[in-house]
């Protein structure tokens, strides 16, 4: 196969959304593109920016456990509900900035704490108006 070839498959498949986003990569590589590094994604979800390096990567031991699964879906859908009032780069400084109903904690620290219904239930709130 050529590598003009190879190059037009790739380019015909195209970058998943998150909304096709279902397994720990692809949901890795698609928060990036809301500003959202892999040291959030480290933070949030309570492992070291390695593993989570590992899950972009695909790498056998880098497959996250069931817990941390979990929290980085949580954290796709907390994306999903942001997404629809904020630009792409918004969600990100959204999860890292200071939040009144969050006790002046960021959504990143938040979810760190384990308070993962809060940052959805502020996420939606924010969404919906209720902010203020």
């Amino acid at each position: 196969m050529s590598s003009m070839s190879a190059h037009h498959e790739v380019a015909a498949a195209g970058p998943v959304d998150i909304d096709r986003a279902v397994d720990s990569a692809q949901i890795v590589h698609v928060l990036r593109s809301f500003g959202i590094l892999q040291d959030d994604i480290a933070r949030a979800t309570g492992v070291s920016p390695r593993a989570v390096r590992m899950w972009a990567a695909r790498t056998t031991p880098g497959v996250p456990n069931r817990t941390h699964e979990r929290r980085l879906h949580d954290l796709r859908q907390i994306v999903l509900v942001l997404r629809e009032v904020l630009a792409p780069r918004g969600v990100g400084q959204w999860l890292r900035a200071p939040n009144r109903l969050l006790g002046r904690r960021s959504p990143l620290d938040a979810c760190a704490a384990g308070d993962w219904d809060a940052v959805l239930g502020a996420a939606t709130a924010f969404r919906d108006g209720d902010y203020i």
